[in-house]
């Protein structure tokens, strides 16, 4: 089991037939919690529910137009690269290497990534 947490929701999307169909959509909803159901907080709902991890898990979900991120409050290592547990995204054995060359220059070294030289600063004259 896990919580999922919806962060994005109108306070008259806090009904108990929305919020289980919202927990239906990542698995099977076990329970709302109840400071959701009472709405005392309104900043995010919190529905448990029973995750299959045998097959790829969401990040989100479409509600009334508006797609809604869900954070998973149990799972330490997740990978929405192919919704998986067990590694984060980055880290994930799918995800194809950085082909990008300009990509393995030092931070902060901004010629390397123009692909230019700076030119001899001192040769030029000031005005």
């Amino acid at each position: 089991m896990d919580t999922l947490r919806f962060s994005e929701l109108s306070i008259a999307q806090y009904h108990p037939q929305i919020l289980a169909a919202l927990g239906n959509t990542f698995g099977h909803t076990v329970k709302i919690d109840e400071t959701t159901l009472q709405v005392q907080r309104g900043e995010y709902a919190r529905v448990t529910i029973e995750v299959d991890f045998s097959q790829p898990l969401r990040h989100s979900v479409e509600l009334d137009g508006v797609t809604l991120r869900v954070a998973y409050e149990g799972l330490p290592q997740l990978c929405f690269h192919y919704g998986q547990v067990g590694h984060a995204d980055a880290a994930c054995p799918q995800r194809p290497p950085p082909t990008d060359d300009r990509s393995m220059q030092k931070e902060g070294d901004a010629t390397a990534l123009l692909g230019k030289t700076p030119p001899d600063v001192a040769k030029e004259p000031r005005h």
